[in-house]
C-alpha cells in the first residue's frame, strides 16, 4: 500500500495505525520539520501512549491551521472503519 511504501513499513492492516504513530509520519512527510518526531512513541501499545501520539499531530493541526478534529476515542479502539 502507498503507507508502506511512504514510510517503509510493512503494516498488513490498516488498524496496525491506530497508535497515531503511522499519521505523524505521513503529516512529517508533508510538513518536513513541523512534527516533533522525537515525541512520537512507535511503540506505543496502550491507548494513553497512543493519546499521546495524536496530541503531537493535533499539534501540527493547529500549527498548519487544519481544521480537523482528530477523533482520538475512536482512532485508539483500533477498529478498521475508523482507521481508514
Amino acid at each position: 500500500s502507498w503507507v508502506n511504501d511512504l514510510l517503509d513499513i510493512q503494516y498488513t492492516k490498516v488498524e496496525q495505525c491506530a497508535n497515531g504513530a503511522a499519521y505523524c509520519q505521513i503529516f512529517d512527510a508533508i510538513y518536513p520539520g513541523d512534527v516533533p518526531m522525537k515525541r512520537v512513541s512507535f511503540e506505543a501499545k496502550q491507548e494513553h501512549d497512543s493519546v499521546k501520539n495524536y496530541k503531537v499531530l493535533q499539534g501540527v493541526f493547529i500549527k498548519r491551521q487544519i481544521n480537523k478534529n482528530i477523533e482520538v476515542e475512536k482512532l485508539v479502539k483500533a477498529k478498521p472503519l475508523d482507521n481508514l
